[in-house]
């Protein structure tokens, strides 16, 4: 039997191998630092389980602070659907559909939500399949 964690851990290895310095913050396991602003890469997984092939969906919160516009003449926080876009292509492209030894993950979906007053996130969600044929 997997559990959740070895899903993240897969999806955090493939991101960290490939993406790291790409963002301004960090790619971390389960949590965000606590009132970080920058970009940061935040990789958590929901239940799994418990037949022969499981399943497991991670989340990829992907966060990115807003810019700041000038809007009649009144500072307003604006998403950074710019720097979203280009950080979900690379992921999109990166965990799309990957198999490895025992294990399948594809894109399930994605969207863009606001994280506080001045940063957005885009979600991926990710299905990670176990096939346990190596246990």
């Amino acid at each position: 039997m997997r559990h959740s964690l070895e899903a993240v851990d897969l999806i955090w290895g493939r991101i960290n191998t490939y993406y790291k310095g790409f963002v301004s913050g960090g790619i971390y396991k389960l949590t965000r630092p606590f009132g970080s602003k920058v970009e940061d890469i935040v990789i958590n997984a929901l239940s799994i389980t418990t037949e022969s092939i499981q399943k497991c969906v991670v989340n990829v919160n992907c966060y990115v602070p807003d810019l700041v516009a000038n809007i009649q003449g009144k500072s307003t926080s604006m998403a950074n659907t710019k720097r979203i876009k280009d950080i979900a292509n690379d992921l999109v492209d990166m965990l799309s559909d990957y198999a490895g030894d025992g294990y399948y993950f594809y894109l399930q979906n994605q969207n863009v939500l606001q994280a506080d007053e001045n940063q957005h996130y885009i979600n991926l969600r990710i299905e990670v399949l176990f096939t346990n044929e190596n246990n």
